[in-house]
């Protein structure tokens, strides 16, 4: 048994975490690697080429790369830019993985016109892995080396061609379907029940197994992350299909199973069913009476407006950089308090500290600090204007930004009373969709 996923982000992470947590430790197979992926996961990448010699170095600094004399590397939080002189040669990319500093994560170098020829790809123990080659603006290649820099792996992406040379032979796709069957024979993966979460090229490896094997006695699941207002073609033929590999469909989002329900047929034979995710949450929540904003813009939607209707709450607005005058003077309010520049653990401490996350600010999220919020147990709340992501934070907590007098009144309500503030932030866990091992053992028996 495997879960197969074509990305690993933070839906992949908590179905496997949700999983595990249930028991089933099966194998996670991973079809996009950057090089980044943690060191449990496998991916046609990580087997063909082999693991590095050097699994202790740490990612590669973004000025500790390798440059010509006199050539200047220029950085900042978002990126690093590469100069000779005046004339920009490169774009250093940064590895979004949580807790890198500016690690290396790829190097796109520029032609005399600044448009990209070629690009380095480096994986989390500062090797150069890969290099992706372009031809009048477009991607051509895609090579993928072994330790020894050796070409392992060659995407033809003109022709469409996959090109691996493995155990001193070379072997030639013209399917990409073809090569991850040929990866999961070879890796000797047991594929007779495996979970997937994506209608896209997951879904149709499944196919393709019942396919080459149409008599394998496949049990594939199905996990449905998306939302969709109209039932996806490919949700329409597998439930169609008579003699499909998957056994049954699992909906993750509540509304989206609503949603699915009320457009199908009653006497489906696969099942469509619900079921969440089992979160961790790192505290218990408990009143502080302490709201926590981070943002990157000093564009914070009646922020003093709110402080004035609440002050019986502190309103705690961090930053990871320097703060305009704007919002410092803010800060002579009684109850709002200033945390420029902050670091990750400081973070941290906040929200150990605060009960409430206010998402008002203007401009993108930061630091993914919805998520954040939510595995801490804050109560969220937010404008319409201004909401970053609606899966963590309960519609009722939820208003136009001119109904900001409505939210304060309803915050003093569930700051005012220990019990509705509970059952408000348990409200906001199932909302998001917390289940249980009993759940994930009885649906997935």
């Amino acid at each position: 048994m495997i879960n197969l996923f074509e990305r690993y982000t933070a839906n992949e992470v908590d179905l496997e975490h949700s999983l595990l947590c249930s028991g089933y430790t099966h194998p996670t197979v991973v079809l996009e690697d950057d090089g980044y992926l943690p060191d449990h996961i496998l991916s046609p990448l990580r087997f063909f080429l082999g693991e590095p010699v050097e699994q202790t170095r740490p990612p590669l600094f973004f000025n500790a790369l390798n440059v010509p004399y006199f050539w200047e590397i220029k950085g900042n939080n978002q990126q690093a830019e590469i100069y000779d002189g005046y004339k920009k040669k490169g774009i250093i990319n940064y590895s979004q993985r949580k807790g890198d500093y500016r690690s290396i994560a790829s190097v796109a170098w520029l032609n005399d016109e600044g448009r990209i020829r070629s690009v380095q790809l480096y994986n989390k123990f500062g090797e150069c892995f890969g290099k992706q080659t372009y031809s009048d603006g477009q991607l051509a290649l895609t090579t993928y080396f072994d330790s020894e820099q050796r070409e392992v792996i060659l995407y033809h992406h003109v022709t469409k061609i996959i090109e691996l040379h493995y155990k001193g032979k070379a072997f030639i796709f013209s399917d990409p379907l073809d090569f991850i069957l040929f990866f999961i024979k070879v890796s000797g993966l047991d594929v007779s029940r495996m979970i997937y979460n994506s209608l896209g090229l997951p879904f149709f490896i499944s196919n393709k197994l019942q396919e080459v094997a149409p008599n394998a006695g496949y049990d594939h699941c199905l996990f449905w992350q998306e939302e969709s207002a109209v039932l996806p073609e490919n949700m329409k033929y597998l439930m169609a299909s008579k003699a499909s590999p998957t056994q049954k469909i699992i909906v993750q989002n509540w509304r989206e199973f609503l949603n699915i329900k009320a457009q199908v047929a009653k006497d489906l034979k696969i099942p469509i069913q619900y079921l969440g995710f089992i979160f961790d949450f790192k505290k218990e929540a408990k009143q502080t009476h302490r709201a926590l904003i981070l943002t990157h813009s000093d564009e914070v939607l009646h922020l003093e407006s709110l402080a004035q209707i609440l002050p019986h709450l502190t309103f705690e607005v961090a930053a990871y950089t320097e703060m305009s005058t704007k919002l410092l003077a803010l800060g002579q309010q009684a109850n709002i308090e200033l945390y420029p520049n902050i670091n990750d653990q400081e973070l941290e401490a906040l929200l150990e500290s605060s009960d409430l996350y206010l998402d008002i600010n203007g401009g993108a999220e930061a630091g993914g600090i919805l998520r954040k919020s939510f595995d801490y147990n804050l109560l969220g709340f937010g404008f319409l204007e201004t909401q970053h992501d609606s899966k963590y934070t309960t519609p009722s907590n939820v208003f136009p930004a001119s109904e900001y007098k409505a939210m304060a009144s309803l915050i003093n309500n569930l700051t005012r009373n220990e019990k509705i503030y509970q059952e408000a932030v348990i409200n906001q866990q199932q909302f998001a969709g917390q289940s249980s091992v009993q759940d994930y053992k009885r649906i997935l028996k």
